[in-house]
């Protein structure tokens, strides 16, 4: 297997309670290198034009990439990629916190989930121990209440990714959230409301597997010679005290917000782009 993945990608099917392990090849690590690549792969073959972002038959897609689980700064995330409801496109949205290196840790580099279970549920994922578990008691719960209740008497290092009432109630541009009131969110083109449309409350993961890295000492001196201080600096402790959300103002007074799909954005904007455009004309 390639270092930096797990080889594996869970494949669950929530009509049938069925769950299978699709071992990766090498040739197609290589050619879509995990995350958005192996995630839109997975897509292009499972859907179609005449697929209902809604229905049962679109899948649900959840993909790490090859840097997710080890050292690498900032590579903590994950993907998640399905056919939106919102565009009925391509969907894809982009997720920090730790889920993703837990995943990693339970085995997996992603999860490709179909079908509609019959009754809320959430998946549970412990190294090779995957079960389909009744989630009525958690249905109607906001994300906050659901990471607590299912972390509730689990190992130290489990981590929840969920969906609220706005995804239980299929709103076309709600969130999957994870780390409880830290709340790190895959929040572009309602993949929340996908995941409930599946009846599916929540995916807890945790394990303890780690990732084949193809050279520890390289990466150990690469990171003690060029990122250990990278989170020392004002912006970074700005975006752990606040968020992306406390830039939310000065990216409006720039025109730098994707309204209506960056149909909207103001002319500042376009005379930026303009002007860097200009100089590497």
């Amino acid at each position: 297997m390639i270092s930096g993945y797990m080889g594996k990608v869970l494949k669950v099917d929530l009509s049938n309670k069925k769950v299978e392990i699709e071992e990766l090849k090498k040739e197609t690590l290589k050619k879509y290198i995990g995350g958005s690549g192996l995630g839109t792969k997975y897509l292009y073959e499972l859907t179609g034009n005449d697929t209902d972002p809604l229905g049962e038959e679109n899948v649900l897609i959840f993909m790490t990439g090859p840097l997710t689980g080890t050292k690498a700064f900032s590579s903590d995330r994950f993907q998640v990629i399905t056919k939106s409801p919102l565009t009925n496109i391509f969907g894809e949205a982009n997720c920090g916190g730790q889920w993703g290196s837990a995943l990693k840790r339970s085995g997996y580099d992603g999860i490709v989930i179909s079908g509609k279970a019959e009754n809320p549920v959430y998946i549970s994922i412990d190294n090779s121990e995957v079960k389909i578990l009744d989630a009525d008691e958690l249905w109607g719960l906001d994300v906050f209440e659901t990471d607590e209740k299912l972390k509730a008497g689990t190992a130290k290092d489990t981590e929840v990714a969920c969906i609220g009432p706005a995804g239980e109630n299929l709103v076309r541009y709600a969130s999957i959230s994870t780390v409880g009131v830290h709340a790190r969110v895959a929040a572009r083109s309602g993949c929340g409301a996908v995941m409930g449309s599946k009846n599916l409350k929540a995916i807890v993961v945790s394990g303890n597997q780690s990732v084949e890295i193809n050279d520890p000492k390289g990466l150990d001196k690469f990171y003690t010679e060029n990122v250990r201080d990278l989170g020392k600096d004002a912006v970074s402790k700005f975006l752990r005290d606040i968020g992306t959300f406390g830039a939310l103002e000065s990216l409006v007074e720039i025109g730098n917000t994707p309204v209506k799909n960056w149909t909207e954005i103001r002319l500042l904007t376009i005379c930026l782009i303009s002007y860097v455009c200009a100089q590497y004309s």
